[in-house]
């Protein structure tokens, strides 16, 4: 027998039951989207022949 029940299924990943609240899930979200549209924007510019890698690597100024 096949059940035919409604199941509702939100477009937006949830985090399973743990020890962080809805609001902590949903900062995380935030930070990893913002880190892929900087990796992103980084690949595209670099296509375009624009170097946008750090100024400070190992405390050491880069120009």
């Amino acid at each position: 027998m096949v059940s035919r029940g409604v199941v509702t299924v939100s477009p937006q990943p949830r985090p399973v039951d743990g020890p962080f609240s809805q609001a902590a899930f949903d900062r995380w979200e935030r930070a990893e989207n913002r880190w892929r549209r900087e990796r992103r924007r980084a690949l595209w510019l670099a296509s375009h022949g624009i170097d946008v890698g750090p100024s400070v690597i190992h405390g050491v100024v880069v120009r």
